[in-house]
């Protein structure tokens, strides 16, 4: 080999055929006894080490010194047609009328890229042959149409998507001149932005990260996380969630406090409105009568299997419906079949039984704070809510139902909490209170009380402006004001 650009070349090539093989670079790695991270230096800078070279040539199959990239010239109708998958298809559609265009239609929730997988899913490409999919593929990717990038998402799953690059959106044009850029469509360098990769993009962001990691199953700091979710620009391959419901609003410290106390709301009730609904064992229960495995029936019934016969011996099944495929035992005779449907029918009872009472006060307890926040939000209803709420009441509330974390769950949120209120302005300014809370000692009862007085004495007198790091991952600033 000679100079750069050769081992360039290799790095490029050791991509190409890693690529065509399906593997992740750790897997490429654990082959020739290296991490991913070596592989992935080797791809973008290059390898100058012949034994290197060797090693990756035999664990790829390929002789990677050799260039066999084989791109025959422009891309073809097969080319044509992986792009189109990336891209809104121009259909007609018939009405009363007759044919009448419509606009691009997007095959999939994002323009711009597709599952790798799908390219050999249904009649997406007519049957085509994986290996000349490809190497129709190879040649895109070589003459700078679409990118293949396997990264991990916001969730921790691995992903395998080949992106439109802005030259192949160039490209398809030619075939489709009245082509209308849609408002959502994206090409590689877009899903990208300013950054060399989609794993990259992804990776300078662990906020959306930590937020995808939160369970929903406590009220525990609830509010902060919906505040946070909320305030977070919008990323794509992450669910932005946003944990907002009708009983936590998740716009500032103060607001939430209030709200919470003009809707009555207890720590306890909090934690079950946090959940919205609790499925029951009942309903698990019947959940199964409906459509039953081997052990539940045996369970139920106490079934004999010297009186009972696989299902295959007996065509009378229709008491078991949709189970028809499954193994276990049925009755063998229609005194027998009538025994398992009286078990059954009582069963049934027994479980509504229990279950009734449950659902009904479940449904009475939501009936009650949803009605409160219709209350609440009456249309032209101002509330002065320093009226409703001496400072010993707010107080009172405060310290009852504000509380250190308990059990592994909650401290690990509390650490998460902190470490935001650490790193982020914009976290920080949840905890900001009107001058009356601060003169009157309420601010300090607050931030006592959420554990955080010396993270926020830290901050004292910043500003946004001195926070710019918060202008790549926030949105908008959400006000203090609540309720003239």
């Amino acid at each position: 080999m000679d100079g750069r650009t050769t081992a360039k070349e290799i790095g490029t090539r050791i991509r190409k055929f890693r690529m065509l093989k399906g593997w992740s670079q750790k897997e490429l790695g654990d082959k020739i006894q290296t991490t991913s991270a070596a592989i992935s230096k080797y791809e973008k800078e290059g390898v100058h080490d012949i034994e290197v070279i060797q090693e990756l040539s035999n664990a790829l199959e390929v002789d990677l010194l050799k260039d066999e990239m084989d791109v025959e010239g422009e891309v073809g109708e097969i080319g044509l047609e992986i792009l189109s998958l990336m891209l809104p298809v121009y259909e007609d559609f018939e009405d009363d009328e007759g044919f009448m265009p419509i606009s691009y239609l997007f095959r999939g929730d994002i323009a711009g890229e597709i599952d790798f997988e799908d390219l050999f899913s249904g009649d997406n490409l007519f049957g085509l042959s994986k290996d000349r999919v490809l190497h129709e593929l190879s040649k895109l990717e070589n003459l700078g149409l679409c990118v293949r990038e396997q990264f991990v998402d916001y969730d921790g799953d691995n992903r395998d998507i080949i992106f439109i690059t802005a030259k192949g959106i160039i490209a398809i044009k030619r075939r489709i001149p009245d082509f209308v850029m849609p408002e959502k469509f994206k090409s590689y360098e877009m899903f990208c932005e300013n950054y060399s990769s989609v794993q990259e993009y992804i990776d300078s962001s662990n906020i959306h990260k930590e937020i995808e990691s939160i369970e929903l199953n406590s009220a525990f700091r609830y509010n902060f996380f919906a505040f946070m979710a909320r305030s977070l620009v919008n990323r794509d391959f992450s669910e932005n969630k946003t944990f907002h419901n009708s009983y936590f609003i998740g716009l500032n410290c103060y607001a939430d406090i209030l709200y919470s106390m003009m809707l009555e709301m207890s720590r306890a009730d909090a934690d079950r409105l946090a959940l919205d609904k609790v499925e029951f064992e009942e309903e698990e229960a019947l959940s199964k009568l409906a459509s039953p495995d081997d052990d539940y029936i045996d369970y139920i019934l106490n079934c004999d299997p010297d009186h009972c016969r696989d299902f295959t011996e007996d065509l009378f099944i229709s008491y078991l419906g949709n189970m028809v495929n499954k193994k276990y035992y049925i009755p063998a005779n229609e005194k027998e079949h009538k025994k398992m449907q009286r078990a059954l029918s009582e069963e049934e009872k027994r479980l509504k039984a229990l279950l009734e009472p449950k659902m009904e006060e479940q449904n009475d307890f939501f009936e009650k704070y949803n009605n409160r926040v219709k209350e609440i939000g009456e249309d032209g209803k101002k509330v002065d809510v320093r009226k409703l709420f001496s400072k010993d009441k707010i107080e009172t509330w405060v310290k009852s139902n504000i509380l250190s974390p308990d059990g592994d769950d909650e401290k690990a949120k509390q650490l998460l909490m902190e470490k935001w209120l650490n790193e982020y302005y914009t976290a920080r300014k949840y905890f900001q209170f009107p001058d009356e809370w601060e003169k009157n000692g309420l601010a300090d009862v607050v931030r006592d009380a959420y554990g955080i007085s010396d993270i926020m004495m830290k901050h004292i007198g910043e500003t946004y402006e001195d926070n710019i790091d918060d202008r790549n991952i926030m949105s908008t600033s959400w006000t203090s004001i609540f309720y003239e």
